[in-house]
């Protein structure tokens, strides 16, 4: 389990588990040691809560400039695929469960089937009915990619409430076929592994 920076410093600040009381019970009587032990953790306690206090603020400083970078992302998106392309795009990943179980049962069942290509197929098959389903679903309950990205449905509501672009990037044939052959290639690949 890998802490956050100001837990490490935290834990580093925080006072041992031995007490005082421990160590006059095993017959070191109030020494130098016993009274240290005592006043240790009224000067560390302290710092410890400060420095993590400090490390949670920055944390929120950082999870928020994240999210603004999600949307600024967003908006670099549309203006290379379009906002149509990015809308479509953000709205994929409502049916990102079941396209994953769907790649999960292919491998299992069908190995040497195109694996992408099932994926593609199952996603252009789902009904309008399911999209707007799992759309208010998402709304409802702020899905998100995860919790340093801002809810999808959020994010496609800004892109939507923008003026419209068209895609200032398009492929033409060949090199989508190209493309595709190579990310077919590789991506079977790694769905076998």
């Amino acid at each position: 389990m890998r802490l956050p920076r100001s837990e490490k410093w935290r834990f580093l600040l925080e006072p041992g588990s031995r007490s005082a009381r421990q160590l006059m019970r095993a017959g070191f009587g109030v020494g130098p040691a016993v009274l240290a032990e005592l006043l240790v953790p009224l000067i560390l306690i302290p710092l410890a809560l400060l420095v993590e206090t400090f490390g949670n603020g920055m944390q929120l400083i950082a999870n928020r400039q994240g999210q603004r970078s999600e949307y600024y992302a967003d908006d670099l998106s549309a203006g290379a695929a379009g906002t149509a392309g990015a809308v479509s795009l953000l709205e994929k990943m409502l049916i990102g469960d079941a396209c994953q179980r769907v790649t999960l049962h292919t491998l299992r069942h069908r190995p040497d089937t195109n694996v992408w290509q099932t994926v593609r197929v199952f996603a252009d098959s789902v009904p309008e009915m399911e999209w707007q389903r799992r759309s208010r679903l998402a709304t409802r309950s702020l899905q998100r990619v995860d919790t340093s990205h801002p809810p999808t449905q959020l994010r496609a509501s800004m892109l939507r409430d923008r003026p419209a672009r068209e895609p200032s990037v398009v492929l033409d044939p060949g090199r989508a076929a190209t493309i595709e052959a190579e990310l077919t290639r590789s991506g079977n690949a790694v769905a076998q592994s």
